[in-house]
């Protein structure tokens, strides 16, 4: 029989069983069996197989019992408390380590964590376990930013033994958090104020917020995963929410999110309310591209446009964005130069690569088409021009079409070319938006025809 007081122990790993540093306080037993009464300052604790580095708190207080027999030795905690940097913690722990060298070493642990620091949580993340991808570690390290704990555990249950099976062992890790920063992946904008949970399992991670915000953007009902099917395949983030937004916001996701879209819709101005739904597939390996689908609708919109320099006013429809394809909306009505149009916008891409296609219907005066096509000399043709506006956004192929049976249109030319308001003649002009060189096609009744 002895008893001890210990100050400052230092007691290396074993077997599985953790590390420790600073133990002080009493232990009282025999070799076969005891009890230690831990009362720590700067305590750590290490987790070697699971954790990379140790756990370290300002203050640890707790009972560890011991027995050995001849199956071998059992370690138990059923309570520990401790104070770290993260916040308030407690837990307990049981360990047995068998002499039978084939047979399965165990560990149940259990720590809670009320009122704590999110930007802590690295610090659980079990990165050495077998179960834990290095994409899936990455992505938890960099991702949660900040936010407070208001409550959470770390729970891992099954074997100790190198080279078991994944299914041998169970690990979850789980938070309550409000104020949460979440960057879910670099190149797209935090994910602010976030409120909601986050669970990591065998089986992945989810993360379910009640609400939080993008950008100026409010988003809401947002479920978040990463399955890891252990296949060897990296993990994929999916992501789906509901969002109240703005044009503006929309715009300046598609100009500066790794969406392969900033040379599209660079220098696109907007504003006006959006109300959609968000969903995004990131691959979390580097070089993949991510797939996102938002569907959104408005009412009031206004949107300007580059090339060509096209202003849009009181847009209202359902519109879908697909990474895949492109823009697309079954029915959009807008004003666009000064007037009532009505169309479509087809998503025409495949395998990657977005092409949107603008097809509009309106009514124009000449003098105002003159005006923005920045003709200065007057033009021998007046009255309300009815048209059919096509754009093409396909990278370097992009094209602008407009045609018009000229009804409403009076041209004073000499014959043949001359027309009354009443006369209907088919004219066509297209012209290129990008690309090397501009160049310009302009068709007349089969009357005349320039290519430039």
């Amino acid at each position: 029989q002895f008893a001890a007081n210990l100050e400052r122990v230092g007691v290396a790993a074993y077997r599985g069983a953790p590390a420790a540093e600073n133990v002080s306080g009493s232990v009282s037993g025999n070799p076969f069996q005891g009890e230690l009464r831990l009362n720590s300052e700067n305590f750590a604790l290490h987790l070697d197989q699971l954790f990379p580095t140790p756990w370290r708190y300002r203050h640890a207080q707790a009972r560890l019992s011991w027995a050995w027999n001849d199956d071998g030795l059992t370690l138990a905690s059923p309570y520990m408390r401790l104070d770290g940097e993260e916040g308030q913690l407690a837990g307990d722990m049981l360990i047995r380590l068998r002499r039978d060298p084939d047979a399965e070493d165990y560990m149940d642990l259990r720590v809670g964590l009320r009122d704590g620091d999110a930007a802590y949580t690295e610090k659980y993340l079990p990165t050495r376990s077998p179960g834990m991808s290095a994409e899936l570690s990455r992505w938890l390290q960099s991702a949660i930013r900040a936010g407070k704990v208001e409550e959470g555990y770390f729970q891992y249950q099954g074997s100790l033994n190198k080279g078991a099976a994944i299914t041998a062992r169970s690990l979850s890790l789980f938070f309550q958090v409000a104020e949460a920063e979440l960057a879910f992946q670099p190149g797209w904008p935090a994910l602010r104020e976030g409120r909601g949970q986050v669970l990591i399992e065998d089986d992945g991670v989810r993360v379910r917020l009640q609400q939080g915000r993008l950008l100026d953007s409010q988003v809401s009902a947002v479920s978040a995963a990463i399955p890891l099917l252990h296949n060897g395949q990296p993990p994929r983030l999916q992501l789906d929410g509901e969002v109240s937004s703005s044009l503006g916001d929309a715009l300046k996701l598609l100009q500066e999110a790794p969406l392969g879209t900033a040379e599209l819709f660079a220098g696109w101005q907007g504003e006006g309310p959006l109300a959609g739904r968000l969903q995004l597939d990131i691959p979390l390996a580097k070089g993949a591209p991510p797939g996102v689908v938002v569907d959104f609708a408005t009412e009031g919109a206004r949107l300007e446009l580059v090339n060509p320099a096209l202003q849009l006013s009181q847009i209202q429809g359902a519109f879908r964005f697909n990474s895949a394809s492109g823009l697309s909306a079954p029915d959009v009505r807008a004003q666009v130069f000064g007037r009532q149009v009505r169309g479509s916008i087809s998503a025409e891409g495949a395998r990657g690569r977005t092409r949107t296609l603008f097809d509009l219907r309106g009514q124009a005066e000449v003098e105002t088409l003159r005006q923005w096509l920045g003709i200065e000399q007057s033009l021998p043709l007046s009255g309300l021009l009815p048209y059919r506006l096509r754009l093409t956004l396909d990278g370097d192929d992009s094209q602008l079409r407009v045609d018009s049976n000229l009804k409403g249109v009076a041209i004073d030319l000499p014959p043949p070319f001359a027309k009354a308001a009443g006369e209907e003649r088919y004219a066509d002009w297209r012209m290129t938006l990008a690309g090397r060189e501009r160049r310009y096609w302009l068709d007349y009744q089969n009357l005349a025809s320039l290519a430039l």
